[in-house]
């Protein structure tokens, strides 16, 4: 059993990892463009950081399954992203992004009994 504080430095690692990634793509989106800073937030990067914290802390089969899940995350995040674009000068800021949030969780809820683990 793994210690309270080796979990508490396990999750502040991919805590600053995660937020690293992010900091990053708002940073190009402010100084560059906020399109590059959308791709750069887009990337599969964010999962691969994600895969290899997985794998180094519980193996490689473990990754794996992350990155079925993954599978499922963006699929969701496509469709969501589609449904916030053409949504939001028609709908408005806040219909649009309760728009989005249900349409991603419908998605998700479809994915996960289309293809179950």
């Amino acid at each position: 059993m793994r210690s309270k504080r080796k979990i508490v430095r396990e999750f502040t690692e991919n805590f600053l990892a995660g937020g690293f990634l992010v900091a990053i793509a708002l940073w190009i989106a402010y100084t560059s463009s906020p399109v590059i800073g959308g791709l750069i937030a887009g990337l599969p990067l964010r999962f691969a950081v994600t895969w290899i914290l997985g794998a180094v802390r519980k193996g490689p089969e473990f990754a794996q399954m992350m990155a079925r899940g993954s599978l499922r995350g963006m699929t969701a995040n496509i469709i969501s992203s589609l449904t916030l674009f053409y949504s939001l000068f028609v709908l408005g800021f806040a219909a649009a992004f309760a728009l989005t949030l249900v349409v991603c969780f419908v998605i998700i809820l479809v994915l996960r009994f289309t293809f179950p683990e």
